[in-house]
């Protein structure tokens, strides 16, 4: 089988990081089945693709409405019956919440109905995908493949076999991967977090402990990160944007974390201040402190 070969996809998730996924599919030219447990789940995913991660780069000039939406209508769906995935799926891309019982037990119930031949990927951030490789069924067509948001323009996947991964499998993602404009970055051994998260989370690590033992507020925080890098956000917005409650998940798991930094975190999570999505984090949104002009003056042309 060559990349050209996989015409379908099956996401089995509906979340964000699951509409980024099949928005990347079915923009450069494959169908999208999607899992999803009820009915009504599936006006939302359609939502989320089109208006969440399609609209945003259709607004940056990078397709039109119109393609938009066209390929949107490669998208159909499975509702809560695993048996009904249709046999001509070419790869399987998961992307269920972030911990290891949920995701080997979702495994298990697929694995009966997936085809012989398809690549089992799972899009984990922080977790072992060879501690859930054999729920699969198959650990031989077994890979992590891990994606980063927006990716549209954060175009580069991990891609992470384990032991029993067959060497004709990661050559077939990694062409696969090519075919859908990411860039593939293939792990010579299998480490929770991958390249870019694990510097991502130590750098969040740093700006919660800097919080934490009183260095400086989080306003400061961020604005030294954006002012001296020339970002868009520092590790508190990105706590905010991710979800807190999903950061905390992945910290706690992370072999780099500072214990005494998870508290912060929990305290949000027990609060329901979850960031972006439900409203506040640690800034309040819409119209967060961080987001607007006079947060940092940025570099600007001297007029006389």
């Amino acid at each position: 089988m060559k990349a050209e070969d996989i015409k379908k996809v099956l996401v089995i998730g509906a979340g964000t990081m699951a509409a980024h996924v099949s928005a990347q599919f079915l923009l450069f030219g494959r169908e999208v089945v999607v899992y999803v447990r009820s009915e009504e789940k599936k006006a939302i995913v359609v939502d989320r693709i089109r208006n969440e991660v399609m609209a945003p780069r259709i607004a940056e000039g990078y397709f039109t409405d119109e393609y938009a939406d066209k390929v949107i209508k490669n998208v159909s769906f499975i509702v809560a019956d695993p048996s009904q995935v249709p046999e001509d799926i070419g790869l399987v891309s998961e992307s269920v919440y972030e911990d290891y019982e949920t995701k080997e037990t979702v495994w298990k119930q697929f694995a009966p109905y997936l085809p012989k031949n398809a690549i089992l990927t799972t899009d984990s951030s922080s977790l072992s995908p060879s501690r859930f490789a054999a729920a699969s069924g198959a650990p031989e067509r077994f890979l992590g493949w891990h994606f980063y948001m927006p990716s549209f323009y954060r175009n580069v996947t991990d891609i992470s076999p384990v032991a029993e991964t067959k060497p004709e499998y990661v050559d077939l993602l990694v062409e696969f991967a090519k075919s859908i404009h990411m860039n593939p970055c293939v792990l010579k051994k299998e480490t929770p977090g991958y390249l870019a998260n694990n510097m991502l989370y130590s750098f969040v690590d740093m700006g919660l402990t800097l919080y934490r033992t009183g260095a400086a507020g989080i306003e400061d925080i961020d604005r030294s990160w954006m002012g001296v890098r020339q970002e868009q956000t520092g590790p508190f917005g990105i706590l905010d944007a991710a979800g807190i409650d999903t950061m905390y998940l992945i910290l706690k798991e992370w072999r780099g974390t500072t214990k005494e930094n998870l508290p912060i975190l929990e305290e949000k999570v027990k609060k329901g201040e979850l960031g972006v999505k439900t409203g506040k984090g640690f800034y309040t949104y819409p119209n967060a402190a961080h987001q607007q002009p006079e947060f940092l003056q940025r570099p600007s042309k001297i007029e006389k």
